[in-house]
């Protein structure tokens, strides 16, 4: 999809440990993926609106409801944040 659209994420061949972690949402029996923004400086002068969202006032990141994509059930999954437990604590705390 990155390919029609560079809002989408793109996952590196390199990076096949990263997660897509965001907010799954229903419109009209459609259900979306809005990926999690990780926390920037700029977040915390952001002005919220329909398509931002500020966690902890930009503290801990956004959620970018403007980069939504069509899911299926069978390409969305829970995620444990239990097993983060060894990663680095930067990486770690971003993610809780």
């Amino acid at each position: 999809m990155h390919n029609i659209d560079d809002n989408v994420s793109l996952e590196h061949p390199n990076a096949n440990s990263r997660k897509f972690l965001g907010v799954v949402c229903e419109i009209n029996n459609i259900k979306y993926y809005a990926p999690l923004g990780s926390p920037k400086e700029k977040h915390k002068t952001m002005h919220e609106g329909l398509d931002l969202y500020k966690i902890k006032n930009g503290e801990l990141g956004m959620i970018n409801f403007n980069n939504i994509i069509p899911v299926s059930d069978d390409v969305v999954s829970m995620f444990d944040l239990s097993i983060l437990i060894n990663d680095d604590p930067k990486y770690r705390n971003m993610m809780l």
